[in-house]
């Protein structure tokens, strides 16, 4: 009797393991399709070959999260599908553009809970449609549209704060980097809250923080670790001329930033004043992790 008891559970753990093994198969299947969507939709000198490839690359990547424990496999072959998990690993999400032979980009994504059975929230760009952009709260329905390179996690009270590091190629003149606020509201992802302890031309807080400037200039935007603080280059427009103009604004070497306190991103002029005294176009160290992942 015992032997027979031993013997059905081997075969119960051996089909587990074989179901797990089958799963892990299907998924590296999967993965090695998106790789190749990815690479055309990315890199393809026919716009209509991106575009295919693009909107191909949407059932592969929901039919591969469908897959029970999804969660647990990393896609790190992803190149040129950015993957970026939440610190305390609650949710991670996915990330790309498609480039338009206009030199606009647009964007597509979807957040997937860290659960075994699929919860995820499409996210659907939402940028060209929005008139304030930097003060507007948004959902996944609505979404202002970027690469992610990065997430750190705050918490003020009882609320907790994911802030979202992203880029955006924006046209041909100019770029874009940005830290959007992600929150979850009776389960359901939203996007901007008021914890910049800023203030935007119009008087009022924003709810993310954009930096707009000249398309190919070197620009910062990161959290630094050995600081503990958001650290982000200086932008000046290239001449006095030009200051409405903000694709022509450039970094000028030096570094402003955000520290938490309070529950408010506080403003920091000038982090490296103890390095550098002045504004002035000197060589200044860059902050450690800067330009996580830049786009190619």
């Amino acid at each position: 009797m015992a032997r027979t008891i031993l013997f059905v559970l081997i075969l119960f753990l051996a089909s587990i393991v074989s179901a797990q093994k089958l799963d892990t198969l299907r998924l590296r299947a999967l993965e090695d399709t998106l790789h190749m969507q990815a690479t055309i939709a990315a890199n393809d000198t026919i716009e209509a070959r991106r575009v295919k490839a693009n909107y191909a690359m949407i059932p592969t990547l929901v039919t591969a999260l469908k897959i029970d424990n999804s969660y647990q496999y990393r896609f790190d072959s992803l190149e040129y599908v950015s993957v970026q998990y939440a610190p305390d690993n609650s949710f991670r999400i996915f990330t790309w553009f498609l480039r338009g032979d206009n030199g606009a980009y647009r964007y597509f994504g979807t957040l997937q809970k860290n659960k075994a059975k699929l919860e995820m929230f499409p996210l659907f760009d939402y940028t060209d449609s929005l008139e304030r952009p930097a003060d507007t709260v948004l959902t996944n329905e609505s979404w202002y549209g970027a690469l992610y390179y990065n997430i750190k996690q705050v918490k003020a009270k009882d609320k907790t704060y994911y802030l979202l590091f992203g880029w955006d190629g924006n046209d041909l003149l100019s770029s874009k980097k940005l830290i959007d606020v992600l929150y979850f509201e009776n389960g359901k992802p939203k996007f901007g809250a008021p914890i910049f302890d800023i203030a935007n031309a119009n008087g009022k807080k924003p709810m993310r923080f954009i930096m707009e400037y000249k398309r190919n200039s070197s620009v910062t935007l990161n959290y630094d670790e050995e600081r503990k603080m958001i650290v982000f280059s200086h932008l000046t427009p290239s001449s006095e001329k030009t200051a409405d103009l903000k694709f022509t604004f450039i970094a000028d070497g030096s570094y402003d930033g955000f520290e938490w306190k309070n529950g408010k991103l506080q403003f920091v002029d000038n982090v490296y004043k103890d390095v550098v005294d002045s504004r002035k176009d000197v060589p200044v160290p860059l902050p450690k992790g800067s330009d996580k992942m830049k786009p190619k």
